[in-house]
């Protein structure tokens, strides 16, 4: 794994995206993804009560970003400058050279290909620059969007697992997904 390839922080871009960094005058935004319940109905985390918490989750995960425990990218619509998600690579494991990827994008802006353009240039950016062997994902079992989209990229379910709900009542079903990389050493 080439952690070196995490600095300076890479902006990367595609068509209609720029991958930036959060900064904090994201709070406002990232408060409205990490509130909306329709959003968060696959999370077992509870939503923030106020944009203050909001701020104090960009704060932690820039001391991620500066730690290189994870790269964590807003996704911003390069013509309006409009932050319409996130997405992230974290979870290092040095010992199988593989990363986990998590993303999120508001609802208004699901369903328009956007997430497609920013995992695509973050699956190139892990096996090219990164230097890792496999992605993983963890997403609901219910989340069929999520899955999709992983499949359509050619992620691999690998398993499910039941997890107990830490905020609510009961269990709820976790799917895995891998996607490895078919570069040689070298490419």
């Amino acid at each position: 794994m080439n952690k070196l390839a995490l600095i300076p922080f890479p902006i990367m871009g595609t068509k209609r995206l720029r991958l930036r960094k959060l900064t904090d005058s994201d709070d406002q935004i990232i408060y409205s993804f990490h509130s909306d319940l329709e959003n968060r109905k696959y999370i077992d985390k509870p939503a923030p009560k106020n944009v203050t918490e909001s701020r104090g989750f960009i704060k932690n995960i820039s001391r991620g970003v500066e730690s290189k425990e994870w790269i964590y990218w807003g996704i911003e619509l390069k013509k309006e400058k409009q932050l319409i998600g996130t997405i992230c690579l974290w979870h290092f494991s040095e010992k199988n050279n593989r990363v986990e990827v998590g993303y999120e994008l508001g609802a208004p802006f699901q369903r328009k290909g956007y997430m497609c353009e920013a995992l695509e240039k973050v699956i190139h950016f892990a096996f090219h620059d990164l230097q890792v062997n496999g992605l993983e994902a963890y997403t609901h079992a219910e989340n069929r969007s999520s899955q999709k989209l992983l499949e359509k990229y050619n992620f691999k379910k690998e398993k499910e697992f039941e997890e107990k709900y830490a905020k609510k009542e009961g269990v709820y079903k976790m799917a895995v997904y891998l996607l490895e990389s078919n570069l040689k050493p070298g490419q």
